[in-house]
């Protein structure tokens, strides 16, 4: 087998046994299970292995595997609440999206998703995300272009 198949074993096989919250945790399993793995490795691990986050009112939010229904739903025709959103801030070319733990990679994915025209990327951790603009975009219009978050702009910090 290769590494990444491995790697990818070990972490089906984790969080069937365990109800692991968030990417931090699951790369700290990894690592003592012996595999060096990054934060984007694992993302994108998560991401082929159709692992979802789900919540349980006693554990929170915990990874499985999706099932046939979850997996059907494409990220573009997903909707985002302005529930999982705490806050928007502007910097230049940067905005920084802060989420409830773990959304911030599926504000991510819907954003990525949706190639908006104002966004050349996403970094996504478990409860901040990052959007890098491109040049010549005005606020008013990344914040449009944002508005499939109903409400987003009642998150605007100024």
């Amino acid at each position: 087998m290769s590494v990444k198949t491995d790697r990818q074993d070990a972490i089906m096989n984790l969080i069937s046994k365990k109800k692991v919250a968030n990417q931090e945790e699951l790369q700290n399993l990894l690592i003592n299970a012996g595999y060096d793995v990054t934060q984007a490795t694992l993302s994108r691990d998560l991401k082929e292995l159709r692992v979802v986050k789900i919540h349980d009112e006693e554990n929170g939010y915990y990874y499985r595997v999706a099932n046939d229904d979850e997996a059907r739903v494409a990220p573009k025709t997903a909707s985002v609440t302005l529930d999982c959103i705490k806050s928007v801030e502007f910097s230049n070319q940067l905005v920084v999206i802060k989420t409830h733990p773990g959304f911030a990679s599926v504000v991510a994915s819907l954003v990525d998703h949706r190639s908006l025209p104002s966004v050349m990327g996403t970094i996504a951790g478990d409860d901040t995300l990052l959007l890098i603009l491109r040049e010549g975009f005005t606020k008013a219009q990344v914040i449009s272009s944002l508005s499939f978050i109903g409400g987003i702009d009642k998150r605007i910090s100024e």
